[in-house]
C-alpha cells in the first residue's frame, strides 16, 4: 500500500499529468451555445456524453441524474486543457484503487476541484445550465 500523502507520490502524479497542480482561472474558455464559461457558474453536460463518462471513466456528478457542476477553471494535463470542476470527482467500482488514489491526491492539489474533460468537449458538450 502506498502513502497517497507521500512527496514520493506527488511527484509520480505531477509526472503522471504533465503539467499544472494548479488552476488558472484566467483562459477564456468557449461552451457548445457560443459564450465563454464564466468561473463559479453552473453548467451541465449533455447527458449521453456525461453517462458515457460515468460509466466508463467512473466520474461521481455530485447533481446526479442532472449532470451539472460548478466550473472552476483549468488545467493542462499531457499538453492538454482540462475542464475542472468542484463538485464532480471519479470514484467507483470503475476506478481501480492505486488510480483512485492519484485522482484524490490530484483533487487535493487542485484545491478540491477535478479535471473532468479536455476543453474540446466544452465546445461540443457542455452548455450553461437550464434546469436547477
Amino acid at each position: 500500500m502506498t502513502d497517497t500523502n507521500s512527496a514520493t507520490v506527488k511527484e509520480c502524479l505531477v509526472k503522471l499529468v504533465g503539467g499544472d497542480t494548479g488552476i488558472d482561472t484566467s483562459i477564456k474558455l468557449p461552451h457548445s451555445e457560443k459564450g465563454h464559461m464564466v468561473v463559479g457558474e453552473t453548467y451541465e453536460m449533455y447527458a449521453p456524453a456525461a453517462k458515457g463518462a460515468s460509466e466508463n471513466l467512473g466520474m461521481i456528478w455530485d447533481s446526479g441524474d442532472a449532470y451539472s457542476f460548478t466550473y472552476a477553471g483549468t488545467v493542462v494535463m499531457q499538453g492538454e486543457l482540462y475542464v475542472c470542476a468542484s463538485d464532480v470527482h471519479y470514484g467507483g467500482d470503475v476506478v481501480p484503487p492505486n488510480v483512485q488514489g492519484a485522482f484524490d491526491e490530484l483533487r487535493v492539489l487542485l484545491g478540491g476541484a477535478s479535471p473532468i474533460c479536455p476543453s474540446f468537449i466544452a465546445l461540443k458538450f457542455i452548455r450553461p445550465v437550464t434546469n436547477e
